[in-house]
């Protein structure tokens, strides 16, 4: 008897044993709730039936927690979210409610177990948003990029500021860092950041001086009507221009200086010349800048190194001492040929451009001369227009003769002058006259409708300026 109860107790013991964790892994499996004692990124989740209204605000609060980035001396600040982080909430739901629910008892049990004592510590489904990133990237790039600024002389002031090096950020290791920061959870990261180190001419030489104007010259522009345009590029050229240094020795380039004659370097719309004929351009206007400045430079004793001339008179700058510049193939460079340092000073305002070359003394001398010694007449040059009605002539571009003009150069200095001589060639403009191929129209029609895309340009400047030059200097060759 005492046999039998103590087997029956021993039998009712291991049911009892086996049928608990049975009865818990049917529990697990029956349970539409998450697991009691479960983490996600180190919080506990409390046993929910549907863990996404828990976990959207901590992924939110992770996402929104703040980033510190260094890039050169800028110091960015930016959410995680906003460098590109993104939680996928619902996965990780998914795995919580998952959780235990292999259907291998022992597994399941096993999991169940380190899920009670607090073991379970799921990490939050991070991914990168590369196009995120990217655009992140790029909105840095965009201050922390510059280019070297030479060192220049303010003129009102009086004081030299000295060059800054050009900085550039590495776009393919910040991204990468960026992916780093995402995935890792730190809350710093370093964006390299390269250097653009000033050439040493365009540093702060010594010996910069202010005593003696060594060259000047002044043209005139329009600043109403539809040279507003052109009058902007003008003054903001000059502006680029004005307290730049020339050291002893060292090359100087307009274009270098001035920069890329386009909309976002803040150039307009103005009349340009493209192939022979006045078109709009942006950036028009800046080839009289160069023009004041070459002659300026002349007048200076500079050594002009690169210099070519326009394809016509201009009229506001004599035959022989005008400059055309076209980003960046056609410039205009000199070079300082003496032992101290220059200054330019540009200033363009009230419709006058003047540039004047400072220095500590004047060295030499220039004499200028110029002769005509060949004159060539234009032609008429007729394009069909499949716009205008056939019979109607509509001219957009007077003619204009060319020259060839025999310029001398005299630097007169202690030990002697020299001669400097040039032969110079404008060739002729045409006369372009557009001849409508269209369908015809009554005599009566009016024909200005059909006109109004062939707007005209300001006339042609003429060679009137030959007659107000000193005799001296200037004469037509018989």
């Amino acid at each position: 008897m005492l046999r039998r109860t103590l087997l029956s107790i021993c039998l009712l013991g291991i049911a009892a044993t086996v049928a608990t964790p049975f009865g818990i892994w049917i529990w697990l499996h029956r349970s539409e709730r998450t697991l009691h004692g479960l983490r996600v990124a180190g919080e506990p989740v409390p046993s929910v039936a549907d863990p996404v209204a828990v976990l959207r605000p901590r992924a939110d609060r992770w996402l929104d927690t703040r980033v510190a980035i260094a890039a050169g001396n800028a110091q960015i600040v930016a959410t995680r979210r906003e460098l590109g982080a993104r939680i996928d909430v619902r996965t990780v739901a998914t795995r919580l409610r998952s959780y235990a629910r292999t259907g291998n008892p022992i597994e399941d049990l096993r999991r169940w177990n380190d899920a009670s004592r607090g073991l379970v510590d799921l990490p939050w489904p991070i991914s990168f948003d590369a196009a995120a990133g990217q655009a992140f990237v790029e909105s840095v790039r965009r201050d922390v990029d510059r280019e070297p600024r030479a060192a220049r002389f303010d003129l009102r002031s009086r004081i030299a500021e000295p060059h800054r090096d050009g900085t550039a950020l590495q776009t393919d290791a910040a991204l990468a860092e960026l992916r780093r920061v995402v995935r890792s959870g730190s809350l710093d990261a370093t964006f390299p950041v390269s250097i653009i180190e000033t050439r040493p001419e365009e540093r702060l030489p010594e010996g910069v001086s202010l005593e003696a104007v060594l060259g000047t010259f002044e043209t005139r522009f329009r600043e109403s009507g539809n040279a507003r345009g052109r009058a902007h590029n003008v003054r903001l050229a000059a502006q680029r221009l004005d307290g730049a240094i020339i050291p002893a020795g060292s090359l100087f380039s307009f274009n270098e200086r001035v920069g890329e004659r386009s909309a976002s370097a803040g150039y307009r719309f103005a009349h340009v010349i493209l192939d022979g004929e006045m078109v709009d351009g942006v950036g028009g206007g800046t080839c009289q800048v160069a023009s004041t400045v070459h002659a300026a430079s002349f007048f200076a004793g500079l050594e002009v190194v690169e210099h070519t001339p326009h394809s016509r008179p201009s009229g506001y700058i004599p035959m022989g001492l005008d400059a055309t510049v076209v980003w960046p193939r056609v410039d205009l460079k000199v070079r300082n040929p003496f032992t101290f340092p220059i200054v330019v000073h540009a200033v363009a305002e009230n419709g006058r451009l003047r540039v004047e070359m400072y220095g500590p003394r004047r060295p030499v001398r220039v004499g200028f001369e110029r002769v005509i010694v060949a004159r060539s007449d234009f032609e008429e040059r007729v394009v069909l227009e499949p716009g205008l009605p056939t019979g109607a002539r509509f001219v957009t571009q007077e003619g204009l003769p060319g020259y060839t003009v025999a310029r001398t150069r005299l630097l007169q200095r202690d030990r002697g002058t020299v001669h400097e001589d040039r032969m110079i060639t404008y060739p002729p403009t045409d006369r372009i006259v557009r001849v409508g191929t269209g369908p015809a129209v009554a005599p009566e029609t009016d024909l200005s409708p059909y006109f109004a895309r062939f707007r005209r340009p300001d006339p042609i400047p003429t060679t009137g300026e030959l007659a107000e030059a000193p005799r001296e200097v200037v004469a037509i060759a018989r």
